[in-house]
């Protein structure tokens, strides 16, 4: 009886234990809790100026909005506005968005810096605009998108733009080679705009506003992104099981300042201001944004547009080893907990950015971001139960990912021999 007792307690916790893992074992937080929007839709984020590197690097590893309103004080771009690009690249060519065309029809020394065209054969959300943008991506498109057209000496152009490229004083110096490689341009005229969407980027954006007032909107990626992801203007479009298109914050960003947003977050900008908006937009990568990355990790990775990135948050959460180490949760906490006592080297049950950067072949940015990953308390160590905990939070998700993949792969193949 005793032994049959002790069988039947056996089975139960096991099947408890199965019962269990069918719970998702990653549990996001609270949107407005992380963000600090205190239940409240259309926020605006935190407005400071003379931010510290200290702060805002907090603010960029979590992902969490911040709007510096002296952002451009030291910027040799402050002066851009629609009526500086006009006079100064004429002859220049750049995009319409949203007319359907790649190629750049619109020009420097033309009036476009009060044109109005309507955004056609897109459904439109409430307070969306409805007015087409200007966009020049020069610097980063001129080589390998010559049959756009550029207008004349578009060399000459770029180095003048790289050569004016600065980097914030709140951010790492050693953003500055990036920063020169990815500038965008947006010229918006009084109501026109940008459709919500989200890029393709693994790391924060920067806007500075450089003349004109915007009016930008980001609403957070849902739960259970859409398989097509968020490209312009899609989102207006999705309404299940719920509106996807659900602004977390609204604000305005005016003339000197900057709006900093992690990769991913849906956004849109209007121009609301009595004169052309002119804005200079960049992607930086120090600091990452590694807590948000491992805080949303379980609809990130369902985020199409996202789908560059998996591999760089692998990096993080393996320290090197990549995707193939995906496992089901409970094999990964295994998995985690003895590369954990490998790289410990001196056996103290916590690991060190110097423990982790021996690990990772020397390298000092993954050493860094990977400590700030899996770095839960921000004590500046990665405690093994940290480690743990986060490497197969990550491994359970990417596992999850793959079989699902797989799973539809296979549902395609079955129906194609039919």
């Amino acid at each position: 009886f005793v032994l049959h007792e002790e069988a039947m307690r056996l089975v139960t916790v096991l099947l408890l234990g199965v019962v269990a893992r069918h719970e998702p074992s990653f549990q996001e937080p609270d949107p407005h809790e992380y963000f600090g929007t205190a239940g409240q839709m259309n926020s605006v984020p935190l407005r400071t100026k003379d931010v510290s590197k200290e702060v805002f690097d907090r603010y960029a590893i979590k992902g969490i909005p911040i709007v510096v309103t002296d952002a451009a004080r030291d910027s040799k771009m402050k002066e851009w506005s629609c009526s500086y690009m006009h006079d100064h690249f004429d002859g220049a060519k750049f995009r319409r968005e949203y007319d359907g065309r790649e190629e750049n029809f619109e020009q420097m020394g033309e009036d476009w810096t009060t044109k109005k065209i309507p955004i056609k054969g897109k459904k439109l959300a409430p307070g969306a605009p409805r007015y087409q943008p200007f966009y020049w991506d020069i610097v980063k498109a001129w080589e390998g998108e010559k049959s756009r057209g550029w207008g004349p000496n578009p060399k000459a152009i770029v180095k003048a733009v790289k050569g004016n490229t600065t980097v914030p004083y709140f951010l790492e110096a050693s953003n500055l080679k990036e920063m020169r490689d990815n500038p965008e341009f947006w010229f918006q005229p009084p109501e026109t705009g940008s459709l919500a969407h989200s890029d393709e980027h693994c790391i924060p954006t920067i806007a500075t506003t450089l003349s004109g007032v915007k009016n930008w909107r980001f609403s957070h990626v849902p739960p259970q992104p859409h398989p097509a992801g968020y490209f312009d203007g899609l989102i207006y479009t999705y309404n299940k099981p719920a509106p996807h298109w659900d602004p977390l914050y609204s604000f305005n960003v005016s003339a000197g300042e900057a709006i900093i947003f992690p990769p991913g977050m849906i956004h849109e900008a209007k121009s609301v201001g009595e004169v052309c908006a002119s804005s200079a937009t960049y992607q930086f990568s120090s600091p990452a944004p590694t807590v948000y990355w491992r805080s949303w990790w379980p609809r990130l990775r369902k985020l199409k547009d996202m789908r560059h990135c998996y591999g760089v948050v692998a990096q993080w959460a393996t320290l090197g080893g990549g995707q193939k180490q995906a496992k089901p949760f409970v094999e990964a906490e295994k998995a985690g907990k003895a590369l954990a006592e490998k790289v410990d080297s001196n056996k103290d049950g916590k690991l060190t950015k110097a423990e982790i950067k021996k690990h990772v072949r020397n390298s000092e940015k993954l050493a860094i971001d990977a400590l700030n990953y899996h770095d839960t308390n921000e004590d500046g160590e990665v405690a093994l139960d940290e480690f743990v905990l986060n490497y197969a939070n990550w491994a359970e998700v990417e596992h999850e990912a793959a079989a699902a993949k797989k799973k539809k792969k296979g549902g395609k193949k079955k129906r194609s021999d039919l």
